[in-house]
């Protein structure tokens, strides 16, 4: 049997052709000793360029550690420079080591965690350097749970930080220490929310900017996540640890178990584990950076932001969960990404841009989509589930990942108020106030993978109209995350200065209030130099179709990320297996593997350690 010893413990592997399958990448392709072996190279030479690009291909991978042991080296070298020094290395260095002064001071605890304590009845406050933790105790959450959370919120502090220096950008840090409440139960995840008018949920988390915490769930909130864990915890019921697992520890096994048995609850185990760990990720790269974006300033706290740029800086360096799903060739594509993210494209919200171009399901006029963008028009597609994108011609390059009509389709008696229309459904009126996307309970968790099940493509009365309008409120939902984290992607790639300013501007624009969205268009317009050079009044048409052609050409260039595997699993029903696998070449047992960085069909491989980067990234 194939073992595997990870920083989340030990696992005997299992694989059969149903509910597990392994795909072994190929063999060396491991991030950190990569970047290992290329620092080595480089402290040969000390080139400043490629240290540069070293700290940012570090961040992308997640090593926040290394990329700050690299930074000082760098800087440590900039300093006896004798000759000319790159200018974006310089402006890096000169942030960096302006930055590694206050990043490593410990903030100031304001007792906000202790009030928050007692309102809600908590029964714990753990301090970290810059945050922290409301919890509930043991009995809601292990030690090692809550340890592991604000090593977490710590690590990606620094990484926030350090990844706005690569653009010479030094942000303030907060004075006092961040708050985030750990809940008792996901089940309280509503009613906090509604109490602290906090943010949509998309990633098991949500932030209220009034209050400035961030509320995270004690799991996983999505459907795939929550039957996962019913399945792991009935195996854990039937005599099995976890813990115990993960440190190779194995019971006497009954008389009707094999080592088969083993092997499978050993794999299971890891698996929950990464998965626990994959929605912790999830959490503080989303929330947590949003809450960053408006305790250093970036963001006013007490403005109601348009929606494209309060969900474009969450998606903008938030690790997703889970892998995304895609129908390629009338097969299923999972693609997965292997590192944390820190400036890397999101590689769900990424793949979900390339099918919606490649099914002609954004508007095909870029300074339309931009200008559709711009005024939060998607988002309200999204609560109206109506399609207000013309409906898209039919693709001939043999990608569907999506399967809409888009514009143009009508489901259902009453009236239509737009193309792609279905109808009002309960509880998606566009009347009366609009929290955002998702707006329920438990809203589509965009962005985050597991299978997205983008577009529909309804067929007489196959279909009732409540599942046709969760599928094309799911779609319009994904391309209003989309578009908001491309251009948002675009902006702190290519204009981080412009971002910037733009940004400070709505923090001068009326508190409590939803922005004006003309207002927020002119003043887009003016920061980015859009304005009518003759007429500063008006907006020139022919600069405004550049930026947005160049918007769109510059995301193609990042249609190609992650890895793409094909999946061949005609049954997922695990009781079903044959329970066999096979242990010696685990990935023969579901077909073909991927080999490594892009070797599966659909051309989709992570760029190469060191290589091109598109506009600089």
């Amino acid at each position: 049997m194939k073992g595997l010893n990870s920083e989340y413990g030990q696992a005997l592997l299992y694989a059969d052709k149903n509910f597990i399958q392994l795909y072994p990448l190929k063999p060396g392709f491991y991030l950190p000793a990569d970047l290992r072996s290329r620092m080595a190279k480089w402290e040969l030479t000390h080139n400043l360029q490629q240290g540069l690009d070293l700290v940012t291909d570090a961040l992308s991978y997640g090593l926040v550690d290394e990329a700050y042991k690299i930074s000082e080296k760098l800087a440590t070298a900039v300093a006896g420079w004798k000759t000319s020094i790159p200018k974006a290395v310089e402006s890096f260095v000169t942030a960096y080591n302006k930055l590694k002064v206050t990043t490593a001071e410990s903030a100031t605890d304001s007792g906000d965690a202790t009030r928050w304590q007692t309102l809600l009845g908590a029964a714990a406050v753990e301090q970290g350097t810059h945050y922290t933790l409301v919890h509930w105790g043991d009995q809601s959450v292990s030690r090692e749970s809550t340890d592991r959370k604000l090593k977490l919120l710590e690590s990606n502090y620094k990484a926030f930080y350090l990844w706005h220096a690569l653009a010479g950008v030094v942000l303030n840090v907060p004075e006092k220490k961040l708050v985030v409440i750990l809940a008792d139960k996901s089940t309280d995840m509503t009613r906090l929310r509604e109490a602290l008018d906090g943010s949509p949920i998309v990633s098991d988390a949500f932030y209220s900017a009034n209050h400035n915490v961030v509320v995270m769930s004690p799991e996983r909130l999505d459907e795939t996540g929550r039957s996962f864990a019913k399945f792991a915890q009935a195996r854990y019921q039937a005599g099995w640890n976890r813990d115990d697992l993960l440190l190779g520890k194995y019971p006497e096994l009954k008389p009707n178990e094999s080592g088969t048995d083993v092997a499978m609850i050993s794999t299971i185990a890891l698996v929950d584990k990464l998965v626990d760990e994959e929605a912790a990720v999830g959490m503080v790269t989303r929330e947590a950076n949003r809450q960053l974006y408006s305790s250093s300033g970036v963001l006013p706290q007490h403005v109601v932001l348009p929606e494209w740029i309060d969900n474009g800086v969450g998606s903008l360096l938030h690790k997703p969960k889970g892998p995304a799903y895609t129908t390629q060739q009338n097969r299923t594509v999972m693609t997965v990404g292997l590192a944390a993210g820190y400036g890397s494209p999101n590689y769900v919200l990424v793949r979900q841009f390339r099918e919606l171009l490649a099914t002609r399901e954004l508007n095909p006029s870029p300074d339309e989509l931009l200008r559709n963008t711009l005024l939060d028009r998607y988002f309200d597609a999204a609560r109206d589930l109506s399609d207000i994108d013309p409906k898209p011609k039919a693709a001939n390059d043999g990608s569907t990942g999506l399967t809409g009509s888009g514009g143009g389709t009508s489901i259902g008696p009453g009236p239509q108020p737009g193309a792609g229309s279905i109808g009002p459904v309960p509880g998606t009126s566009s009347a009366g106030p609009r929290p955002g996307p998702g707006g329920g309970d438990q809203p589509p968790q965009f962005g985050e993978g597991g299978g997205t099940g983008i577009g529909f493509q309804p067929s007489g009365n196959q279909w009732d109209l409540a599942a046709a309008a969760r599928k094309l409120k799911t779609k319009l939902t994904t391309k209003s995350q989309v578009t908001a984290w491309a251009l948002t992607f675009y902006l702190a790639k290519k204009k981080m200065p412009a971002m910037l300013s733009f940004f400070a501007e709505l923090n001068k624009m009326p508190r409590d209030l939803r922005l004006d969205r003309e207002m927020v268009l002119v003043a887009f317009c003016t920061k980015f130099q859009l304005m009518n050079a003759i007429d500063p009044t008006t907006i020139d048409q022919a600069a405004f179709k550049r930026f947005a052609q160049d918007w769109v050409d510059f995301m193609k260039a990042y249609a190609a990320w992650g890895i793409d595997i094909p999946l061949d699993a005609t049954n997922t029903d695990p009781n079903q297996g044959n329970g066999t696998g096979n242990f010696n070449n685990p990935g023969s047992s579901a077909g073909p593997t991927p080999g490594g960085p892009g070797a599966g069909p659909g051309g989709s491989p992570m760029p190469p350690p060191g290589g091109p980067r598109p506009g600089g990234g």
